[in-house]
């Protein structure tokens, strides 16, 4: 796909929907084929595709796995989504998306992969986004050598970043970038966050010892410490028992000292999330099921199979089918506690369980078939329910059939992608406002570097001369810039604006020529 970076206009967030995104009639379940398949009542947007230049120079890497989307704000319309690479040596790309409710589709002001310059990651799968507002990546690998003989292995480590910034975290303001040395080295698939900011779940991604820890910080919103625990099941009840995980010798051998305690080990442990109802949810990938408890502190109660490795009975419409559920990945809850479900293998399809969901009464449905070769990944959904952020990974080179999305491109599903889904009428501009997709004759092709601290540069692309009028806004929507005027070439022109003098915090850009507007997003940090 060309991707070309379009730059939204400043309106309003439009009005809640109607229905719930989880409200559709299941798609027939068929054998994969060279388009994604979602039922008629949701359209998708592609965001980016493996290969597609990144505005802060490179290019989109391939397997796309885990993708959260995080607002500093809160806003459901304006955010970051944070996307890992799962490949070696790794990576995590951050993608500035905001809904244009105008043009009626979501815009991509700026792509940009995070450095890991001395702090080298790989095998980046899944992962989290806190409540503060971080993302953490998570190497999914149990390699032991320690190259820079530092008494850390090197990989299998939570990653915390700050996708606003860009950085790495410095937990000891050492200067050098930390991983989450607490949690453990293991085979990490992902972490998940009560809203307490003090109590983290993580599982291993590993037949043997799939094993489910607890992780409670020491101080909140700081993952640099705490106390680690391991799942002790025993029927329908358990406890948590302490793994040491203070020394480097103990990180590193967190697994080996679950064994030691008894810790229970499920087969594979790919996610890992708290429900809306309180409960902890986990998939167990090989074992074909997911798992529920309740966690009332040193103890767990009522452990069970929320959903089992059968076959269930599918209405898509016009007829039904047997399918069989197995191989669950990524999980995530919509706001209505619907459980949505990625499939590594199998069908690859794209499940949703109701919350009402039981072995004696099925509530199950399907509601997308992954194009050829490839597996759903990374299911997020924004603040308010009405988008789900997803990864398609791997998909299959072959792939010829072009499909139109909802933001009119034509696209082809023959590279990984991250695709947002919503239901028709949360797409598309308001009645009687024209959907002017493109400024055609005047495009921001780049904004950077992001975050700035002194000079922010646009490289902006005119068809004639003409004269640009630059106004900068807070996030208040107060100016707090002095308009700058610029004379643009009939070519791609590359400006400067010094922002030296602007507190931290996000702006709004504003470029002005007659009757084209463009707008975009900054993030001034400090000098």
């Amino acid at each position: 796909m060309k991707q070309t970076l379009f730059f939204v206009l400043l309106a309003g967030m439009g009005t809640a929907s109607a229905q719930n995104i989880g409200n559709f009639t299941s798609v027939q379940p068929t054998s994969q084929g060279p388009t994604l398949v979602i039922p008629s009542s949701h359209k998708f947007q592609v965001i980016l595709q493996a290969g597609d230049n990144l505005s802060a120079g490179g290019t989109m890497p391939v397997n796309s796995d885990f993708c959260g989307y995080v607002s500093q704000t809160g806003s459901s319309r304006q955010g970051t989504i944070c996307v890992n690479s799962e490949f070696a040596p790794g990576g995590v790309t951050v993608l500035d998306v905001q809904y244009d409710s105008l043009a009626g589709y979501w815009q991509l002001n700026h792509s940009e992969a995070i450095s890991f310059s001395g702090a080298a990651t790989a095998a980046n799968c899944s992962g989290g986004i806190t409540p503060w507002r971080t993302m953490v990546t998570c190497e999914e690998t149990d390699l032991t050598f320690d190259i820079n003989f530092d008494g850390k292995r090197d990989y299998g480590w939570p990653v915390e970043i700050n996708p606003f910034t860009r950085q790495v975290k410095d937990y000891n303001s050492d200067g050098n970038k930390d991983k989450v040395w607490g949690m453990g080295h293991m085979k990490h698939e992902n972490v998940c966050f009560r809203e307490d900011s003090l109590t983290v779940y993580e599982g291993e991604d590993n037949s043997s010892t799939g094993f489910v820890f607890k992780y409670i910080l020491n101080t909140k919103a700081n993952l640099s410490s705490g106390t680690l625990y391991v799942l002790v099941r025993n029927g329908t009840t358990g406890s948590w028992v302490q793994i040491p995980n203070t020394t480097n010798s103990e990180r590193n051998d967190v697994i080996a000292n679950a064994i030691t305690a008894g810790g229970t080990y499920f087969d594979r442990v790919e996610d890992v999330e708290v429900g809306p109802d309180g409960k902890v949810y986990f998939a167990s990938t090989s074992q074909g099921k997911i798992f529920r408890f309740d966690d009332d502190g040193t103890t767990i109660s009522n452990f069970q199979t929320f959903v089992s490795n059968s076959s269930y009975t599918i209405n898509y419409g016009s007829g039904t089918q047997n399918v069989a559920f197995d191989s669950p990945d990524n999980i995530a809850f919509d706001s209505q506690g619907n459980m949505w479900v990625t499939q590594d293998g199998g069908g690859n399809y794209l499940w949703m369980v109701k919350p009402g969901h039981t072995a004696a009464n099925p509530q199950i449905e399907i509601f997308a078939v992954i194009p050829s070769g490839a597996e759903p990944t990374g299911i997020y959904f924004t603040p308010d329910g009405e988008f789900l952020v997803l990864d398609i990974q791997h998909p299959s080179g072959s792939n010829a059939s072009p499909q139109v999305d909802a933001a009119g491109q034509s696209i082809t599903m023959d590279a990984d992608a991250t695709v947002i889904i919503a239901l028709n009428e949360n797409w598309g501009a308001p009645v009687g406002v024209p959907k002017n997709k493109t400024n055609s004759d005047l495009t921001l092709r780049g904004l950077y570097p992001n975050p700035a601290a002194d000079g922010l540069n646009f490289l902006i692309e005119s068809d004639k001369t003409r004269r640009l009028q630059v106004e900068i806004f807070d996030i208040t929507g107060k100016k707090v810039c002095v308009d700058e005027a610029f004379e643009l070439l009939p070519e791609k022109n590359k400006l400067q604006i010094n922002i030296a003098h602007l507190q931290e915090g996000i702006y709004q850009i504003r470029m002005i020529s007659g009757d084209k507007v463009i707008h975009g997003q900054f993030i001034k940090e400090s000098e």
